[in-house]
């Protein structure tokens, strides 16, 4: 029997109701966050697809993601805990991971592995505070189609001592790990981190969109964290960035396990079907792409580019790969 079996054994609701006080509204079970203070209710639990989603603190996912986040352990420490409610011995059978994460080992490409996060360098929540806000230098981004509001959420700020516009990167535990430069005098690399960390081993936004995208059961991947900030205004949550216009092996692994049909929406000129690592994406995941068929888009452009309606266009005529 194997960790998925064990899963079956629970119903995420009953072992919930141990901490939240749930009521049925519309469909679904709601109480109040467990993980946070709060008066008004933002945890839901579906029944239908034995997953919890947390609004105050972006927590979400199966039965042991609640044990783990709720008593602060690892997979092995959630999975005993779990074992223990249900009346389970300790047996090794138990313990075995679910078979898709053996899947994605089998898939992962056989090439120079990349830099252990582990000693990554996790840079402080108030780091952002020592940069300001200046309307006048941010001009571009907004009339490149975002809000104030979505440079805010994304903590987008000036900084006067090299004329640029700079913005976090989170990793996939809400960590800030780097400081990005958008460079304005032109006389240096567009987009430039501040420090070194490690790898991109995470999506741009990933974390902060996570209960959207489990919500709507549907993530869209588009090369640049301004693109996703454009998205955003837009009214489109669910849009994360590789950073770059392909997928590595991590970002696989993270697609893998969030378990829902993608998207890619890369810029023009770019054919996902000549990535590897799409193309072991499909193996798990019904995956669709953007591409403008019809000369909407300049060359190299993102198709968030040319504003909303060419992007609701080209997104109504996504297709299957």
């Amino acid at each position: 029997m194997d960790y998925k079996e064990v899963l079956e054994h629970v119903d995420i609701a009953e072992y919930v109701s141990q901490y939240v006080e749930l009521e049925e509204k519309n469909g679904e079970l709601w109480g109040l966050s467990p993980f946070k203070e709060e008066n008004t209710p933002s945890f839901s639990v579906n029944v239908e697809k034995q997953r919890f989603f947390d609004y105050s603190s972006n927590e979400s996912g199966d039965t042991i993601d609640f044990i783990k986040a709720y008593n602060n352990v690892g997979f092995r420490g959630a999975l005993n805990i779990l074992m223990d409610f249900l009346g389970i011995k300790d047996d090794e059978d138990y313990h075995k991971r679910p078979s898709i994460l053996n899947e994605i080992k089998k898939y992962t490409p056989k090439e120079k592995k990349a830099k252990k996060s582990e000693g990554r360098k996790i840079l402080d929540s108030d780091c952002m505070d020592f940069y300001g806000y200046n309307k006048k230098k941010m001009k571009t981004w907004l009339d490149a189609g975002m809000t104030e509001k979505v440079l805010k959420d994304h903590k987008v700020k000036y900084n006067f001592r090299d004329d640029s516009l700079v913005f976090p990167y989170y990793d996939s535990y809400g960590n800030i790990v780097s400081i990005c430069s958008r460079t304005l005098c032109g006389r240096a690399p567009k987009y430039l981190p501040y420090n070194k960390f490690g790898g991109v081993d995470f999506m741009y936004w990933e974390y902060q969109s996570r209960s959207y995208i489990l919500e709507q059961n549907e993530i869209v991947i588009l090369e640049g964290a301004k693109s996703v900030m454009v998205a955003e205004a837009y009214g489109y949550l669910n849009c994360v960035a590789t950073l770059t216009s392909h997928l590595n092996s991590e970002q696989l692994k993270l697609l893998i396990g969030l378990n829902v049909p993608v998207v890619f929406a890369y810029d023009k000129g770019v054919d996902i079907r000549a990535d590897k690592n799409i193309q072991k994406l499909m193996k798990f995941t019904k995956v669709q792409c953007i591409t403008d068929k019809w000369n909407m888009l300049k060359e190299k452009d993102s198709p968030i580019d040319q504003g909303k309606d060419v992007w609701d266009f080209l997104y109504s005529k996504k297709y299957t790969v």
